[in-house]
């Protein structure tokens, strides 16, 4: 594979990880002495643009598999609407998990409960996607 075809294979894959809703995303190559050959996937973390987080190492004894798996986790990536309510779920979760260890009285943390409950019964119904 040429330097031209592995350019414009990592700009296929951030441009298909901007699809996803990912911010800042980007993809790069590591090939260490005595390693298979790696391409790193990374994101801005959300709420801070200047932290990346490495979310998958693509790895390969050749550059063509590096790309297949790399491949595969982009396309396995959830949507950004699937991701914003995952997001939003979990951080309900951590809500209703904060109020237990508080103490907060049932009757505030029960509508809350109610509410993940709905949520978590929508997604597993919700046939959009098929």
């Amino acid at each position: 594979m040429e330097s031209k075809e592995i350019s414009k294979g990592l700009s296929e894959l951030v441009t298909a990880m901007l699809g996803k809703g990912l911010a800042r995303p980007d993809a790069s190559i590591v090939w260490p002495a005595n390693s298979d050959l790696t391409i790193l996937l990374s994101q801005a973390r959300p709420g801070n643009n200047y932290a990346e987080d490495t979310f998958h190492y693509a790895k390969g004894k050749t550059i063509a598999v590096a790309f297949e798996s790399a491949r595969d986790c982009v396309d396995n990536l959830p949507s950004p609407e699937k991701a914003r309510m995952q997001r939003f779920m979990k951080s309900l979760a951590g809500t209703i998990e904060t109020g237990r260890e508080c103490g907060i009285e049932v009757e505030f943390l029960t509508p809350l409960q109610e509410t993940m409950k709905t949520l978590s019964n929508n997604i597993l119904t919700d046939q959009r996607a098929a």
